[in-house]
């Protein structure tokens, strides 16, 4: 052990044990109530009428009741982004996945094992079945393999698709060649390739079905007749003529987008669905029509007919839709889908949550994260990467293309874009002073919006700066996490300096910055961990104690001044004071790469999962109690958090010996309107409450207000805000 390992241990000993019963809570995190959706690669329906979801990055989901609800199937699978699915004769559920080959399922999608250990390590984008119950499954780069047992062992072919990437496959189960049926390969192609194959003797030989198609293929479906069809990625959809052995465009009416799926529905018509114009249906005789009515997000990746005459549409974000085959009125179906992906989530000043997700638009709560409803549908299609909020009420979101930068004056309501003087299509992250100047940020530097004209100023000494993080303090004080350490503004944005003193400088990287309660500031660092200032972001002290992950990514604290910290790999650390000692805190987690979080005003902590959705603690988060057996080292009284506050706020300050306390709450003209705490109380961190209607002051309108500690011969007063 070093000698830098053995004075952090001792000086561990002489700080009182902390409660681990509290600490080690099983489990501490379940599944949020919402907000629901997400990328949904595939669907597929079992004969028996279940639905199946494919998750980017979160597995595989299940509804039994025609998508009421779904339910996470991934029990198994030990690769948790699924491609496609196959359902074989005997009822068996197949899944090709990104780097684990093949699963299975025996019990309708309960449980899933591996299969084909030939394959171990590919990539399955495509998965057929014959018409005598041969299995085909296309790879990444790895050939076509074949199972003739139902799945259970597979071998590779030796066919001119070796070192091709097999998107689609296909089966003509009306042709007329032995038992097999013709069967379809549809490639990713490269310049001089042709995009579909075809063996009529079961994958044995293959040859080109057409010299005519140079462009990639994302589907290929026999309809009905035995046509067969092609989406594209840039010629839409086209359709084979055997008599002539030529492709032919078959688009009129699509205008727009690469062509990801073809389906038939029972009365012969076709659906398509397209990365940006959504669905498409062409009826017999017709052209290609849109019917997008309800349809929030047009990337539409996925279709599938389901038992009740419904066809569902898996989208690039917003999860599953579901309409009738005739109407063609899309309602979300995603009750239980939780797979948002890189949620973004914020809190305003009056305790309102936000979460937005890309493509899967904009959520808000307003009983601490215990329902969601969606804000407006304008950011089903947008990638949200940032959430800021004033105190005047207005909020900001910024987004991945332009219009990058969101306002709203009305809760969410209505929304007005601010991207003139924006050169960056893409706002990774916005922040707003206490009076009311806005930061927003991108990869390309910063820049600060003038209240005068609506125009994005830029910042020329953050110019070409990567900007992760920007935390308001106060109406001047402004941090900036950066690829090259805090930048600190302490006259609201017109002078900067780079603040590093303390910091590691190959473990800068600086992806977030959260104020605590108690006045300390916290740095996440993708390379280091975690950084503490304790004088407002002039100097840090490294503080990795415990941590087992040192890729920092999130922040969050509670009002007791608990720090969060989510990391990518490692899940969600806590520490119970300023950073000193981190404990995991990953039971019950679903995804160990947390990108956002956020703790609600009645303690309960969210973490933001990559592509895996939003998660909670069960309970709000820890009590002063749990840490009360802390010595501190000496008296201290922290700002109030929330500030600004209606109608509660906490105030936290620290005895570092016993003494007789009073905590009292003056109004802007230094008259008493409260006492809080009167009496004897002992050594510890100790926390109350200032709640308007708790102390029948409800009457009290905004304002500055002060309160004041007096314990034994320290003093000290501080401002508060409340704002109706």
């Amino acid at each position: 052990m070093s000698r830098s390992l053995i004075r952090l241990f001792f000086s561990f000993l002489t700080i009182p044990l902390i409660c681990t019963t509290a600490l080690t809570q099983t489990p501490f995190w379940r599944g949020s109530n919402g907000p629901y959706g997400g990328i949904v690669d595939y669907l597929t329906v079992h004969p028996n009428g279940y639905i199946f979801a494919a998750a980017r990055s979160n597995g595989i989901f299940r509804s039994t009741n025609a998508g009421t609800s779904w339910q996470d199937v991934s029990a198994g699978l030990q690769e948790v982004t699924v491609w496609t699915f196959a359902v074989h004769p005997n009822g068996n559920i197949f899944a090709g996945s990104d780097g684990g080959g093949v699963y299975r399922s025996t019990n309708l999608g309960s449980s899933w094992n591996k299969i084909g250990s030939g394959m171990d390590g590919m990539a399955v984008l495509s998965l057929a079945v014959d018409t005598s119950g041969v299995m085909y499954a296309g790879t990444v780069a790895n050939g076509l393999w074949r199972s003739t047992d139902a799945g259970t062992t597979w071998q590779v072919l030796s066919t001119p698709l070796n070192n091709k990437f097999i998107y689609t496959l296909a089966v003509d189960k009306s042709a007329d060649t032995a038992t097999h049926g013709n069967i379809y390969a549809g490639i990713l192609t490269t310049p001089g390739e042709f995009g579909v194959y075809r063996s009529t003797d079961g994958g044995t030989s293959w040859g080109v079905d057409s010299n005519t198609i140079s462009t990639s293929i994302l589907s290929l479906h026999v309809g009905n007749d035995g046509t067969l069809y092609a989406g594209t990625q840039a010629n839409g959809v086209l359709r084979f003529t055997s008599a002539l052995n030529f492709w032919e465009a078959y688009n009129a009416g699509i205008t727009t987008g690469s062509v990801y799926f073809v389906t038939s529905g029972p009365a012969g018509e076709l659906y398509a669905c397209t990365n940006e114009g959504g669905v498409f249906r062409r009826r017999p005789g017709e052209t290609w029509q849109q019917v997008n009515t309800g349809l929030e997000n047009r990337y539409v990746l996925s279709l599938a007919l389901s038992s009740e005459g419904t066809v569902m549409a898996g989208t690039g974000g917003a999860g599953i839709y579901e309409s009738a085959l005739q109407t063609v009125n899309w309602s979300s179906k995603n009750n239980g889908f939780s797979s948002l992906d890189r949620p973004v989530l914020h809190k305003t000043p009056e305790g309102r949550l936000y979460a937005g997700s890309y493509r899967g638009g904009l959520f808000k709560s307003d009983d601490h994260g215990g329902t969601w409803t969606s804000v407006h549908s304008i950011f089903k299609n947008h990638g949200i990467l940032s959430i800021a909020s004033s105190l005047q009420g207005d909020l900001y979101v910024g987004t991945n293309e332009t219009p990058s930068v969101y306002r709203s004056r009305d809760n969410g309501l209505n929304w007005t874009p601010l991207s003139d003087g924006l050169s960056d299509p893409s706002t990774y992250s916005m922040g707003v002073t206490g009076s009311g100047t806005v930061f927003a940020a991108s990869t390309t530097g910063m820049n600060r919006l003038d209240a005068q004209s609506d125009k994005w100023v830029p910042i020329n000494v953050l110019a070409n700066l990567y900007v992760n993080d920007i935390v308001t303090i106060d109406s001047s004080l402004v941090l900036v996490a950066t690829e090259s350490g805090v930048y600190r503004s302490t006259n609201a944005g017109t002078t900067w300096t780079l603040q590093f003193q303390g910091m590691q400088t190959a473990h800068l990287s600086i992806k977030a910055l959260f104020f605590l309660p108690n006045g300390t500031v916290a740095a996440a660092s993708d390379l280091g961990g975690v950084y503490i200032s304790q004088d407002s972001g002039k100097s840090w002290d490294h503080r990795i104690g415990g941590l087992s992950n040192l890729r920092g990514r999130a922040l969050t604290a509670n009002l007791q001044g608990e720090l969060f910290l989510g990391t990518s790999g490692g899940g969600v650390f806590r520490s119970t004071y300023d950073g000193l000692f981190w404990s995991v805190l990953n039971s019950g987690i679903g995804s160990l790469d947390i990108r956002s979080m956020v703790t609600s005003t009645n303690g309960v902590t969210f973490a933001g999962s990559y592509r895996s959705g939003l998660f909670q603690s069960i309970a709000p988060t820890v009590s002063v109690e749990t840490f009360s057996a802390i010595i501190p080292r000496q008296f201290s009284l922290a700002q109030n958090y929330p500030n600004p506050f209606n109608p509660s706020t906490t105030i936290r300050f620290e005895l570092a010996e016993p003494a007789f306390v009073r905590l009292k709450i003056f109004d802007g003209l230094g008259r008493e309107i409260a006492t809080l705490i009167n009496g004897e109380m002992p050594a510890a961190a100790h926390s109350a409450t200032f709640d308007l209607h708790t102390n029948h002051l409800s009457h009290l309108p905004t304002g500055i207000y002060y309160y004041r500690l007096t314990a034994g011969a320290f003093s000290q007063s501080r401002r508060m805000i409340l704002l109706k």
